[in-house]
């Protein structure tokens, strides 16, 4: 490439990637023929990711600007003083007017609808300064209608964020006992028209003792009060701002369409992600027992509560997003900021996995009943019983055949374009495959009648160890008289079992068999022959390890960890033989799962351990959700092979104590089939004969 084309394509970047976007005037994007071949994971990837470049890029900008909270705390600690200086030209008017109007702007919430304006007075300095944000579809004054606006004291000690209605109009055109009546009925309307989480709902707002201030306290809805001294920080002032403007854009949807034909009710606001990632909260407040808890402490536990943990950016708005939709879903009940489980939010915690992340199947239960016997009361039960029927008609079906239907269903096929139709498609067949409605193989899905996998074995110990014996003695091998007893015992004792000998007498094949016995085969991923090389000498070489960027790059152990690990897959068991596994010193390459090992306890009807790789150790955050506090599930069965000859290492005490060791010194040829050598033998003589 010459310097010119180095040049041009540094000044159109775009052009750079021509191959695979097309741009228009209004949009870009992918190329439809390239979008058209990606499957529904890749898609929901790349949607993700945007989503969270957006929100960074966003936050960048508003970290390179001016502070919103050095901004109120400069009103508030110079304007008594300002009042005596010329008000023309001051800065602090310049602040208002200007300087702050032109930063909210700047965050990704505010639309183009909303406009916004500050004022220190008219002339003379106001006794209450203020900055409004007004929806330009129903007022552009702060005279009348609904906005919202920061108000400041007239002592200055303290700033409202205010959802609040313009009293001038109305009081010189009704009068103010008509005026101040119709503010009251109004107010309350407004209140159970619309959620207004972690808002403070009452009048107690004290601006100035005159006239004024009686107006502002009958006309406010809700508001939210910051103290000179203990302002919040900007994310926590930008989080707010987020919440007041999300419910004022509610409630001017609501009055702009309250004159139109009734609004299609069959919608989702929520993924399934939404019920993944609150299991946090709802695993917290079981914890706590019975009393409701302050949003204030989940934020103070975000490690604990959160799925990203620490690294939220805005955790208020985050537990208020989550909680919302454990809400609607029937689990949570939220009142003034308390949270509390419902109680079959109680049944449903009742039976967390031992990750806490992943859902259980009578959590799957629980959740299915609750949506598909919610017929005509939220939304997302609506969508989701629409979804089964059309799941049902079709029987088996593609993401292209079941879309169009869906979106039909919805009332959204000339509204939504063709990219949200199809990601709104997939979201809902996300929530129909993880409550197992449907199935998927490759691009196909199925419809299916699920049933719960029992908890326990349908055979006794007896007919189980039978059953394998004749499974093994039917490939054509034999083993000793009660080495299968053996096995079967130590495995149910400990999930680490050790097989010595020397080489040629069965040891890896008996683990193969076994598994293949009770279903874990190589073909669907259960059973997993990791063969040890002499050079491992620490746990990378079966965890895994951080590249150069940060990425996790999981071993080989991981990964059958992580599908171990899926709900749906708890009830399975999961084989690794770690062949020859003492050509390495195991004290060293062993050594993470040697100490886990130890920390095995009965919780909740399941043997769990402690993580063996910690969130906090990883970077990003797709590393974090699939392998942060990834532990050693009790369906994993880990058993090594060892020779003991001069190429091999011995074990230490610490690796024979966390292991049952079963010795394969003793071979009895005698137990094959005597009918078969005799068999053997008059064959040979047939043909020396």
């Amino acid at each position: 490439m010459t310097v010119n084309n180095v040049q041009s394509v540094i000044s159109t970047p775009i052009s750079a990637l021509f191959s695979i976007l097309e741009q228009n005037n209004e949009s870009i994007g992918f190329r439809k023929e390239l979008y058209e071949s990606w499957n529904e994971d890749v898609l929901s990837e790349l949607y993700t990711y945007a989503k969270t470049e957006l929100e960074d890029y966003y936050n960048q900008q508003i970290s390179e600007s001016i502070s919103i909270k050095e901004a109120l705390s400069d009103i508030l600690s110079s304007y008594l003083t300002s009042k005596g200086e010329t008000f023309a030209g001051h800065r602090l008017g310049n602040l208002v007017r200007q300087q702050i109007p032109a930063e909210l702007r700047k965050v990704p919430f505010i639309h183009s609808e909303l406009k916004i304006m500050g004022s220190v007075g008219q002339g003379n300095w106001a006794t209450i300064p203020w900055i409004a944000i007004m929806d330009k579809r129903i007022t552009e004054t702060t005279r009348q209608g609904e906005y919202l606006v920061y108000l400041f004291a007239e002592d200055m000690k303290s700033v409202y964020l205010t959802f609040m209605q313009g009293v001038t109009i109305p009081v010189e055109t009704k009068g103010k006992q008509v005026a101040y009546q119709y503010f009251k009925q109004k107010v309350q309307e407004i209140r159970d028209l619309l959620p207004l989480e972690g808002m403070v709902k009452d009048d107690a707002i004290y601006l100035t003792s005159g006239g004024l201030g009686q107006d502002y306290q009958v006309s406010t809805v809700a508001y939210y009060r910051y103290h000179l001294e203990h302002l919040p920080d900007d994310e926590q002032l930008i989080a707010d701002l987020n919440n007041a403007v999300k419910n004022y854009n509610e409630y001017v949807n609501k009055v702009l369409n309250q004159n139109d034909e009734p609004e299609q009710i069959i919608s989702f606001n929520y993924t399934i992600s939404h019920l993944y990632a609150g299991q946090g909260i709802l695993k917290y407040l079981h914890d706590q027992g019975s009393n409701a808890i302050s949003i204030d402490e989940l934020i103070t536990n975000q490690g604990t509560v959160l799925l990203s943990g620490d690294d939220v950016k805005h955790p208020k708005e985050r537990v208020r997003h989550l909680g919302r939709a454990l809400q609607d879903l029937g689990l949570l009940s939220i009142n003034e900021n308390q949270f509390s489980l419902t109680d079959l939010g109680q049944k449903y915690a009742n039976h967390f996995n031992e990750n806490k992340w992943t859902l259980s199947d009578t959590q799957v239960r629980l959740v299915r009943d609750q949506l598909t016997n919610a017929e005509g009361q939220i939304p997302l039960a609506k969508s989701i019983n629409k979804a089964i029927e059309i799941c049902k008609e079709l029987g088996s079906f593609t993401l292209d055949q079941f879309a169009p239907k869906f979106i039909n269903a919805l009332g959204m096929l000339q509204t939504w374009g063709e990219v949200t139709q199809k990601q709104r498609s997939i979201f809902m067949l996300n929530w129909l495959e993880i409550l197992k409605f449907i199935s998927k193989s490759g691009q196909q899905y199925t419809y299916t009648e699920w049933e719960e996998t029992p908890l326990v074995d349908s055979l006794t110990v007896s007919e189980r160890v039978a059953t394998i014996k004749s499974f093994i003695a039917s490939k054509g091998f034999m083993y000793p008289d009660h080495w299968i007893e053996n096995f079967f015992l130590s495995l149910k004792a400990k999930p680490f079992v050790i097989l010595a000998g020397v080489s040629g007498t069965g040891k890896t094949k008996l683990v193969k068999l076994f598994a293949e016995a009770v279903g874990a085969t190589a073909n669907n991923g259960q059973f997993s022959l990791i063969p040890v090389r002499p050079d491992w000498s620490d746990p990378s070489d079966l965890l895994g390890y951080k590249d150069l960027s940060g990425v996790f790059r999981p071993g080989k152990l991981t990964e059958v960890l992580v599908e171990a690990s899926k709900p749906s897959n708890q009830h399975k068991p999961y084989f690794i033989c770690l062949d020859e596994m003492n050509l390495a010193r195991v004290e060293h390459y062993f050594s993470d799962l040697l100490s886990v090992l130890e920390t095995q306890e009965w919780d909740n009807h399941r043997i769990v351990t402690t993580p063996l790789i910690h969130r906090d150790s990883l970077q990003n955050e797709s590393d974090k959700q699939v392998y942060g506090n990834l532990h050693l599930p009790d369906n994993v069965y880990i058993v090594g092979t060892v020779n003991m000859d001069e190429t091999t290492h011995p074990f230490s005490k610490k690796v024979l104590d966390r292991a049952n060791t079963i010795e394969f010194n003793y071979i009895d040829l005698g137990q094959y089939c005597e009918a078969n050598i005799c068999n053997w033998l008059m064959f040979i003589v047939t043909i020396s004969s």
